[in-house]
């Protein structure tokens, strides 16, 4: 009877010991020496006595209270005692740990929250020197738990969604089983990696840290971009960004106005339509010519009463910064895969490309579908014209969208997909250089850029033959009605060869540019523009219009 009352006695002892492990745990994280050694065994004694449950309870206590890599080995030790009574316990102690900070709930506190995962990533990490825990038990524990993370990465605090990044790169299995995960957290890094462009762009200096969550956030788009759906459903993310309300500033962009009180609700104006079309607030002392209209402020952006335009674009060197990370990455996720990322070798995957370009079509040109790759005549301009400006409008709004289309240019055959942007962008700066009023050309101006850029992506996606395609690197010696005739010429030779819709050899392009009567056409132009300004052309006369080593030999005999 002795012994059973001491059993009972041992039972009722340990049964109240159990209500105060939270207290026991904390002493076995703060204590030293001996003491540590009893509280130990008292907590495994305890864990074995009150069954699985509460074993679960000792050991999420003592992991989230645990500050140092000594209070983790602790934990390590007393799991390993617990896990020969108790099979499977990891899973348990994971879940009740995650049960009480799952986002989005507000049951623990940020601080808490990233004490946990720092614990998980401590233990999981192989450099930790934490010993004696299974690296792939609790792997496959948080696996189990990949949507909790995965939520975790727009967490509002920062520390929280980098510390789960760098988590989900530890695991073994990084990529879902589930699609619906897949484009969760694909959309959750494409979050947080805008960001981080904003503290970026924010920050004066010591950007270190940021630039090291930079690299891990492109980690992971590698890592999901083994999955053809992640890497395009990425692709798509990211670029559609660049033209959100909060991101565009990001790269230089324009923030859209907000809409005045008669353009949100019309039916607020207590003056009728028919009365406000009577009025249109346009002055009947000036003849409602072209030239009146233009200068009125009605059509275009002129200076007048010493009126000039706000400018809401940031600094160049607030934005240029974040514009060459993003860029970065959306080229790296057009390559073909490559164990080293960072390597300066990496080639294009037209598959990638193509759908880049057919994703700025979408983005800026939506009633341009299905694409046709018959350049459009003269006569259509007439009916464009109104696309045609609102596509360079957003384009001049959104500087971003000129290296997402140089990118595309570098693909095979890819720009041809988004030949109607170029056509767009192309025929806008013709009009603009066909009414150009100045006597020289000013090479700081946003016209002479684009022009030189759309000239320079024509070439590099051989839509041009020589010397066309050479001719660009003169055009700031030229006058404006030359770079306007030298254009159209362009526009003529691209009536006549559409863009190719597929890659074609070196040779098959010699023979095509042979069939055509523009082509011959554009010589002969390119060489009298060279004939009038030879003063200040002769010398780029070899460059620029000279094919081969035999025409450069007759040259220099004639000039003998």
């Amino acid at each position: 009877m002795a012994s059973l009352d001491t059993r009972k006695t041992e039972s009722e002892f340990l049964t109240e010991m159990a209500c105060h492990s939270k207290d026991l745990c904390k002493s076995l994280l703060t204590s030293c020496g001996n003491k540590v050694s009893n509280i130990f065994h008292m907590l495994v004694i305890i864990a074995i006595h009150s069954g699985r449950t509460s074993a679960a309870g000792i050991l999420k206590l003592v992991l989230m209270n645990s500050r140092s890599t000594q209070s983790l080995q602790l934990f390590v030790q007393l799991y390993c005692e617990l896990e020969l009574y108790y099979t499977q316990l990891l899973d348990d102690v994971v879940k009740t740990c995650l049960s009480t900070v799952k986002y989005p709930g507000a049951a623990s506190s940020s601080n808490q929250l990233f004490r946990l995962l720092s614990n998980f990533h401590q233990l999981i990490s192989s450099e930790s020197g934490i010993q004696h825990l299974s690296r792939s038990k609790l792997s496959s524990s948080l696996q189990r738990h990949h949507s909790v993370f995965a939520n975790l990465l727009i967490h509002p605090n920062l520390e929280v969604s980098l510390k789960s990044l760098a988590l989900l790169l530890s695991l073994d299995k990084t990529l879902p089983d589930k699609v619906s995960y897949m484009m969760k957290i694909c959309s959750n890094c494409v979050g947080l990696f805008y960001k981080l462009l904003h503290k970026l762009k924010t920050q004066d200096g010591k950007m270190i840290e940021t630039v090291k969550s930079i690299k891990l956030c492109r980690k992971m788009f590698l890592l999901l971009a083994k999955d053809d759906r992640c890497r395009l459903y990425l692709l798509r993310l990211l670029v559609e960004g660049t033209l959100q309300k909060e991101h565009v500033t990001l790269f230089g962009g324009i923030s859209p106005a907000e809409p005045t009180d008669s353009e949100k609700d019309l039916t607020k104006i207590k003056v009728s339509l028919l009365e406000r079309n009577r009025n249109p607030h346009i002055s009947s002392h000036l003849p409602l010519t072209p030239s009146s209209v233009f200068f009125s402020g009605i059509v275009g952006d002129i200076e007048k009463n010493n009126r000039t335009k706000t400018s809401h674009r940031t600094e160049p060197q607030a934005w240029q910064q974040t514009s060459q990370v993003f860029v970065d990455v959306v080229f790296i996720l057009c390559t073909c895969d490559q164990e080293d990322a960072d390597s300066g070798n990496l080639m294009l995957h037209h598959k990638y490309v193509d759908s880049l370009s057919l994703l700025l079509m979408e983005l800026v040109c939506p009633d341009v579908v299905p694409i046709t790759f018959d350049w459009p005549d003269d006569e259509s301009l007439k009916f464009t014209i109104e696309r045609d400006l609102r596509i360079k409008k957003t384009f001049d709004d959104n500087p971003i969208l000129w290296a997402l289309v140089s990118i595309v240019a570098r693909g095979v055959s890819s720009l041809s997909k988004c030949s109607p942007l170029v056509s767009s962008l192309l025929a806008t700066i013709m009009s603009n250089w066909e009414v150009y009023r100045g006597s020289a050309v000013d090479q700081s101006t946003l016209n002479f850029k684009v022009t030189c850029f759309i000239t320079d992506i024509m070439t590099k996606a051989s839509w041009l033959p020589p010397p066309v395609s050479r001719v660009g690197a003169v055009f700031g010696l030229l006058k404006p009605k030359e770079i306007y005739t030298i254009l159209n010429t362009m526009w003529k030779v691209l009536k006549e060869f559409p863009p190719p819709s597929s890659a074609m050899t070196p040779e098959a392009t010699r023979q095509r540019w042979q069939q055509g009567t523009a082509f011959k056409t554009q010589k002969e132009v390119v060489k009298a523009i060279f004939v009038n300004n030879i003063a200040t052309l002769g010398h780029h006369y070899a460059r620029v219009c000279l094919t081969n080593l035999g025409e450069f030999v007759n040259l220099e005999r004639l000039l003998m």
